[in-house]
């Protein structure tokens, strides 16, 4: 789903580009950016009114915090850092961050959005409450959304299929009845004679 959150994009990819990447990292950062605000607030790490109260009426989010949470939002600031113009160690600090998004294998990012998945489905096993939606889907390349249409088509097609059988199965079960009842009415009708 080629420009879902940032640009409309006329005609589509066969690979992922750069600005593919960009995108991603884009979407992932404001993702990550809602989950580091949302459980950071209902953790009560975050400096905001009530805070204390909620750390010491939940201990084992403080726990879970720390032990999973900051650790990861820490790793993805600095994969982001990487990706962005935000190394500027010297000259060109952008064309850094292209190289980086050009030599990193798209999968990468794809792994950094099943993490933070993970990530909300982990908070939400503890009973933390959750806010904000699942992250954005990545940008898509053609190739994938044939696949994706392709998957649907035969899912659809599979399903009617089952319908189909199940039916007939009833159908037949019916016929199945039907011909025992005449059968026993045949066997009843020759008896009584």
């Amino acid at each position: 789903m080629r420009g879902s959150r940032f640009h409309t994009t006329v005609g589509s990819a066969i690979y992922h580009t750069v600005g593919d990447r960009a995108q991603a990292v884009n979407q992932l950062a404001i993702d990550f950016d809602h989950a580091y605000a949302d459980l950071g607030s209902a953790v009560g790490v975050l400096p905001y009114e009530g805070s204390g109260e909620r750390v010491k009426k939940h201990p084992d989010w403080f726990v879970w915090w720390n032990a999973a949470a900051s650790p990861l939002f820490a790793a993805w600031s600095k994969f982001k850092a990487e990706q962005t113009s935000g190394d500027t160690t010297g000259p060109g600090g952008s064309w850094i961050a292209y190289a980086n998004r050009w030599a990193t294998d798209y999968p990468v990012y794809e792994s950094w959005r099943q993490r933070l998945i993970d990530l909300r489905a982990s908070a939400h096993r503890m009973g933390i409450p959750l806010s904000t939606s699942e992250p954005q889907a990545l940008p898509t390349t053609t190739i994938e959304d044939v696949e994706a249409v392709a998957q649907n088509v035969a899912q659809k097609a599979g399903s009617a299929v089952d319908t189909l059988g199940s039916v007939l199965k009833v159908a037949l079960w019916g016929g199945v009845v039907l011909g025992g009842a005449y059968v026993a009415a045949q066997i009843y009708k020759d008896v009584r004679r």
